[in-house]
Protein backbone atom coordinates (compact mmCIF):
# COMPACT_ATOMS: atom_id res chain seq x y z
CA UNK A 1 0.00 0.00 0.00
CA UNK A 2 1.18 3.68 -0.88
CA UNK A 3 2.10 6.05 1.12
CA UNK A 4 -0.72 8.52 0.52
CA UNK A 5 -3.41 5.56 0.48
CA UNK A 6 -2.30 4.88 4.11
CA UNK A 7 -2.33 7.96 4.90
CA UNK A 8 -5.90 8.45 3.89
CA UNK A 9 -6.78 4.72 5.33
CA UNK A 10 -5.74 6.51 8.46
CA UNK A 11 -7.80 9.87 8.42
CA UNK A 12 -10.82 7.72 7.26
CA UNK A 13 -10.27 5.54 10.23
CA UNK A 14 -9.30 8.10 12.66
CA UNK A 15 -12.66 10.68 11.48
CA UNK A 16 -14.69 7.37 12.22
CA UNK A 17 -13.02 7.02 15.79
CA UNK A 18 -13.68 10.82 16.68
CA UNK A 19 -17.44 10.22 15.39
CA UNK A 20 -17.99 7.64 18.17
CA UNK A 21 -16.00 9.99 20.84
CA UNK A 22 -18.09 12.78 19.73
CA UNK A 23 -21.88 11.00 19.95
CA UNK A 24 -20.55 9.49 23.28
CA UNK A 25 -19.67 12.73 24.44
CA UNK A 26 -23.28 14.22 23.21
CA UNK A 27 -24.80 11.28 25.16
CA UNK A 28 -22.87 12.36 28.66
CA UNK A 29 -26.22 13.70 30.26
CA UNK A 30 -28.28 10.60 29.02
CA UNK A 31 -26.45 7.33 29.85
CA UNK A 32 -23.43 7.06 32.79
CA UNK A 33 -20.21 8.74 32.70
CA UNK A 34 -18.98 5.02 33.31
CA UNK A 35 -20.88 4.08 30.00
CA UNK A 36 -19.25 6.40 27.84
CA UNK A 37 -16.12 7.05 29.24
CA UNK A 38 -15.16 3.03 28.90
CA UNK A 39 -16.16 3.62 24.99
CA UNK A 40 -13.92 6.44 24.76
CA UNK A 41 -11.51 5.18 27.00
CA UNK A 42 -11.58 1.97 24.41
CA UNK A 43 -11.68 4.01 21.17
CA UNK A 44 -8.35 5.91 22.35
CA UNK A 45 -6.54 2.30 22.52
CA UNK A 46 -7.96 1.75 19.77
CA UNK A 47 -7.06 4.75 17.80
CA UNK A 48 -2.80 4.56 19.12
CA UNK A 49 -2.63 0.77 18.69
CA UNK A 50 -4.31 1.17 15.19
CA UNK A 51 -2.83 4.35 13.90
CA UNK A 52 0.22 5.26 16.26
CA UNK A 53 1.09 6.80 19.25
CA UNK A 54 1.15 10.29 18.16
CA UNK A 55 -2.48 9.63 16.89
CA UNK A 56 -3.12 8.43 20.36
CA UNK A 57 -1.47 11.50 21.20
CA UNK A 58 -4.00 14.05 19.99
CA UNK A 59 -6.86 12.13 20.22
CA UNK A 60 -6.03 12.14 24.13
CA UNK A 61 -5.51 15.93 24.02
CA UNK A 62 -8.16 16.93 21.39
CA UNK A 63 -11.16 14.27 23.67
CA UNK A 64 -11.35 16.57 26.33
CA UNK A 65 -10.90 20.23 24.59
CA UNK A 66 -14.24 18.92 22.69
CA UNK A 67 -16.14 17.75 25.40
CA UNK A 68 -16.01 21.47 26.17
CA UNK A 69 -17.59 21.69 23.06
CA UNK A 70 -19.81 19.45 22.65
CA UNK A 71 -21.07 18.58 25.90
CA UNK A 72 -21.49 22.25 27.61
CA UNK A 73 -23.98 21.10 29.88
CA UNK A 74 -22.19 18.31 31.55
CA UNK A 75 -20.78 17.94 35.42
CA UNK A 76 -17.04 17.41 33.84
CA UNK A 77 -17.47 21.06 31.73
CA UNK A 78 -18.67 23.04 34.85
CA UNK A 79 -15.14 21.88 36.49
CA UNK A 80 -13.40 23.04 33.47
CA UNK A 81 -14.88 26.67 33.85
CA UNK A 82 -13.92 26.47 37.80
CA UNK A 83 -10.65 25.60 36.75
CA UNK A 84 -9.63 27.76 34.24
CA UNK A 85 -8.95 24.89 31.87
CA UNK A 86 -6.43 23.02 34.28
CA UNK A 87 -8.49 19.43 34.11
CA UNK A 88 -8.05 19.73 30.61
CA UNK A 89 -4.34 18.49 30.47
CA UNK A 90 -4.97 16.41 33.39
CA UNK A 91 -7.46 14.65 31.66
CA UNK A 92 -5.10 14.15 28.53
CA UNK A 93 -2.25 13.13 30.55
CA UNK A 94 -4.50 10.22 32.35
CA UNK A 95 -5.96 9.16 28.59
CA UNK A 96 -1.84 8.92 27.56
CA UNK A 97 -0.62 7.06 30.39
CA UNK A 98 -3.72 4.65 29.94
CA UNK A 99 -3.44 4.41 25.57
CA UNK A 100 0.29 4.00 26.23
CA UNK A 101 0.33 1.20 28.06
CA UNK A 102 -2.55 -0.46 26.22
CA UNK A 103 0.19 -0.04 22.78
CA UNK A 104 2.91 -1.49 24.48
CA UNK A 105 0.80 -4.34 25.73
CA UNK A 106 -0.42 -4.95 22.24
CA UNK A 107 2.98 -4.21 20.52
CA UNK A 108 4.81 -7.12 22.82
CA UNK A 109 1.56 -9.65 22.04
CA UNK A 110 1.82 -8.82 18.77
CA UNK A 111 5.77 -9.73 19.11
CA UNK A 112 5.81 -13.02 21.39
CA UNK A 113 2.32 -14.41 21.27
CA UNK A 114 3.53 -16.87 18.84
CA UNK A 115 5.87 -18.01 21.89
CA UNK A 116 3.68 -19.11 24.55
CA UNK A 117 0.00 -17.52 23.34
CA UNK A 118 -1.77 -17.68 26.41
CA UNK A 119 0.80 -16.54 28.02
CA UNK A 120 0.82 -12.88 25.90
CA UNK A 121 -2.46 -12.96 26.06
CA UNK A 122 -2.51 -12.68 29.76
CA UNK A 123 0.22 -10.14 29.45
CA UNK A 124 -1.55 -8.15 27.18
CA UNK A 125 -4.37 -7.83 29.32
CA UNK A 126 -2.49 -6.95 32.53
CA UNK A 127 -1.04 -3.86 30.04
CA UNK A 128 -4.60 -2.64 29.67
CA UNK A 129 -6.15 -2.99 33.33
CA UNK A 130 -2.76 -1.50 34.43
CA UNK A 131 -3.32 1.47 32.57
CA UNK A 132 -6.85 1.85 33.44
CA UNK A 133 -5.43 1.85 37.27
CA UNK A 134 -2.76 4.16 36.59
CA UNK A 135 -5.00 6.83 35.25
CA UNK A 136 -7.59 6.21 37.61
CA UNK A 137 -4.73 7.05 40.47
CA UNK A 138 -3.40 10.01 38.32
CA UNK A 139 -6.82 11.78 38.26
CA UNK A 140 -7.54 10.80 41.66
CA UNK A 141 -3.96 12.44 42.98
CA UNK A 142 -4.47 15.34 40.41
CA UNK A 143 -7.67 16.12 42.15
CA UNK A 144 -6.33 15.94 45.80
CA UNK A 145 -2.53 17.75 45.39
CA UNK A 146 -4.02 19.66 42.39
CA UNK A 147 -7.15 21.09 41.39
CA UNK A 148 -8.25 20.89 44.61
CA UNK A 149 -5.48 22.74 46.96
CA UNK A 150 -5.49 25.37 43.91
CA UNK A 151 -9.04 25.66 44.28
CA UNK A 152 -9.98 25.51 47.13
CA UNK A 153 -12.29 28.83 47.13
CA UNK A 154 -13.95 27.78 44.18
CA UNK A 155 -14.90 24.69 44.66
CA UNK A 156 -17.76 23.85 47.58
CA UNK A 157 -19.02 21.31 49.04
CA UNK A 158 -21.16 19.63 46.37
CA UNK A 159 -18.66 20.64 43.50
CA UNK A 160 -15.56 18.85 45.13
CA UNK A 161 -17.90 15.84 45.42
CA UNK A 162 -18.59 15.92 41.87
CA UNK A 163 -14.58 16.75 41.18
CA UNK A 164 -13.86 13.13 43.24
CA UNK A 165 -16.66 11.50 41.59
CA UNK A 166 -15.24 12.05 38.04
CA UNK A 167 -11.27 11.94 38.75
CA UNK A 168 -11.77 8.99 40.91
CA UNK A 169 -14.66 6.24 40.88
CA UNK A 170 -16.14 7.03 37.62
CA UNK A 171 -12.49 6.82 36.03
CA UNK A 172 -11.90 3.27 37.73
CA UNK A 173 -15.38 1.75 36.72
CA UNK A 174 -15.07 3.18 33.24
CA UNK A 175 -11.22 1.58 32.82
CA UNK A 176 -12.62 -1.72 34.34
CA UNK A 177 -15.02 -1.95 31.84
CA UNK A 178 -13.29 -0.54 28.71
CA UNK A 179 -10.26 -3.45 29.61
CA UNK A 180 -12.39 -6.47 28.09
CA UNK A 181 -13.56 -3.71 24.87
CA UNK A 182 -10.18 -2.59 24.19
CA UNK A 183 -8.82 -6.25 24.36
CA UNK A 184 -11.89 -7.86 22.12
CA UNK A 185 -11.63 -5.09 19.77
CA UNK A 186 -7.82 -4.91 18.90
CA UNK A 187 -8.00 -8.81 18.62
CA UNK A 188 -10.61 -8.50 16.33
CA UNK A 189 -8.94 -5.44 14.69
CA UNK A 190 -5.72 -7.70 14.29
CA UNK A 191 -7.72 -10.90 12.86
CA UNK A 192 -9.70 -8.38 9.88
CA UNK A 193 -6.19 -6.70 8.91
CA UNK A 194 -4.19 -10.27 8.91
CA UNK A 195 -7.09 -11.51 6.39
CA UNK A 196 -6.64 -8.24 4.40
CA UNK A 197 -3.52 -8.71 3.89
CA UNK A 198 -3.19 -12.40 3.48
CA UNK A 199 -5.89 -11.88 0.07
Amino acid sequence: MSNNATLIKKIVTAGVMLAIIIIMQLLKNVIPAEASGSVINAVLAIVTINLGIWWGLGFCVITPVMSILVAFASPMTALTYITFGLNIPIIAIGNFISVFLAKLGHDLYIKYKNNKLWLWTIIFIVFIASGAVLKFLFMWGSAKWIIEPIFKNQLDEATTKVLYALFSLTQLIAGAISVPIIYASTLAIDKITSNSVNK
